[in-house]
């Protein structure tokens, strides 16, 4: 599913990148910074609404963390917290 890096590609899944999303998931990970950033800017650049929920990602970086939530809300997704 993730073509040997942690981008999941929405085009390189399917034909019909929107046959995709009911197979779209929401879990932890542990790369904000990089998994989680690359997947909500290809989301993004489909149409997909964008949405991350703080409690389910984080990174080793807190910075990078930060940086990555602020660079997702309010330009191309919503960031969600309790």
């Amino acid at each position: 599913m993730f073509e040997g890096s942690c981008r999941w590609s929405l085009a390189s899944q399917t034909a019909n990148p929107r046959a995709a999303l009911g197979r779209l998931l929401a879990g932890a990970h542990e790369s904000t910074h990089a998994c989680v950033r690359m997947t909500a800017i290809d989301a993004y650049q489909h149409d997909y609404p964008v949405y991350v929920i703080t409690d389910c990602v984080g990174s080793y970086d807190l910075e990078h963390h930060e940086v990555t939530l602020r660079y997702i809300d309010g330009k191309i997704g919503t960031v969600l917290a309790r």
